[in-house]
């Protein structure tokens, strides 16, 4: 494979560049979690809990909120509210992220990298 930048011709092999692809991946995923350690050192308790039937709904000190709303079919938990909701803040996961996990928490799969199903 030949590769033209700038009037600079190089060869590189398929090898080179999936090797390139693979250090990339894991720089990513390095990056990652770092993100989520300098989080989880900066974790900060919500200033006021509220619930509004299945709903619970925590504030926080940024003046941001997050609700977490619990299932029809399923019993309000207050404790699994809080810390959904505190689980929600804290990694910055999007609640269709925080579902996918839960999939495979539920399904009790196995897996390396939380964050490879989801890419």
């Amino acid at each position: 494979m030949k590769i033209d930048i700038k009037g600079i011709t190089n060869s590189i092999s398929l090898e080179e560049v999936m090797k390139a692809m693979e250090d990339l991946g894991q720089l990513e995923d390095n990056l990652r979690r770092a993100q989520f350690a300098k989080r989880a050192a900066q974790a900060e308790m919500p200033i006021r809990w509220v619930r509004n039937g299945p709903a619970t709904i925590l504030f926080w000190r940024d003046g941001s909120k997050t609700i977490v709303k619990c299932n029809k079919e399923d019993e309000f938990d207050a404790q699994k509210g809080f810390l959904m909701a505190c689980f929600e803040k804290w990694t910055g996961l999007s609640k269709h992220q925080i579902g996918k996990l839960m999939e495979k928490v539920n399904d009790n799969e196995e897996w390396r990298n939380p964050y490879h199903f989801w890419k």
